[in-house]
């Protein structure tokens, strides 16, 4: 496998540098984490609390001063902590209950996420959708019966939300951009598609990045010949996915090409190469991604 910690300088941009990523947040990540919750809610969305908007620095300061107040084990502490932030607003004490539930059952949603308690969103799901795409049915549950309707449906959204913040990528000049703008980015989508979890948008963020750099460095010959390497197969198997997936493919293209071979494959070991090449790259993403910054 390509090295997973190879540096890259592109445009005067060394993400060595970045912190990677890690399996819990500080004190004042969550304070940004829950801030975001709280920015995005109809209620401050609409101005229906009063236009009220607590200052970002003010909020994570206050959190990250008395953590205490917002843990997330408390629930009775936790929304009495976010009820006195409001408690001047033209809010009715009916309405702040409710608007205050509403922003602990959101949040709580994020740490479960945070600690794996729950998948909304994974980079190897990707190309299981893929194949999902291919034989879609009706049936409310796949063959091994593990994934309900409403699992499934709720797979599909974040699979278009994933192209679209791909897209969204494209329209950005250059990657130092991007990374400039990562916290604006993230919000702003994470707005729009309120039904993903900040956790999950900064996976999907690191994870698209990812790739746009791994592009600037490798192609699908690399990718190819590594996964070969790997698996220990002969140059014939190399030559067979190669039909499928073209060389000078560029990595941040892989997943098209994948999609598109899998629906022209008709041979069952091929099929199985290329499953095998999807993990390999969802790997190779993945340990990348770890090094980035959300």
């Amino acid at each position: 496998m390509p090295p997973p910690n190879e540096s890259f300088n592109e445009e005067n941009i060394n993400l060595t540098n970045f912190p990677a990523q890690k399996d819990q947040k500080t004190t004042r990540e969550l304070g940004m984490l829950l801030y975001r919750v709280l920015n995005r809610t109809d209620e401050i969305q609409t101005g229906g609390i009063g236009g009220l908007r607590i200052p970002r620095d003010i909020f994570i300061r206050t959190f990250t001063n008395q953590p205490e107040l917002f843990n997330i084990e408390d629930k009775n502490k936790f929304i009495k902590s976010i009820a006195d932030l409001f408690k001047n607003t033209a809010l009715t004490n009916e309405k702040l209950e409710v608007f205050c539930t509403k922003v602990f059952n959101a949040y709580h949603g994020e740490i479960k996420y945070l600690r794996g308690k729950t998948t909304q969103f994974s980079f190897d799901i990707i190309f299981q959708v893929i194949e999902l795409l291919q034989t879609e049915s009706n049936s409310p549950q796949n063959e091994s019966g593990l994934i309900t309707l409403e699992d499934r449906n709720n797979i599909l959204k974040h699979f278009k939300a994933y192209n679209e913040l791909t897209n969204l990528f494209k329209t950005f000049p250059n990657t130092k951009l991007i990374i400039d703008k990562r916290d604006e980015i993230i919000e702003e989508f994470g707005n729009k598609h309120n039904y993903i979890t900040f956790v999950a948008l900064e996976s999907m963020f690191r994870n698209i990045l990812a790739q746009i750099l791994l592009s600037k460095k490798h192609n699908c010959n690399t990718l190819i010949a590594e996964w070969a390497k790997e698996y220990g197969f002969d140059e014939e198997t190399a030559s067979r996915i190669r039909k499928y997936i073209p060389v000078e493919t560029s990595i941040i293209d892989f997943r098209t090409k994948y999609a598109q071979a899998m629906k022209i494959v008709k041979d069952d070991m091929d099929m199985m190469f290329l499953r095998t090449l999807s993990n390999y790259f969802a790997s190779w993403v993945s340990n990348v991604s770890e090094q980035l910054p959300v």
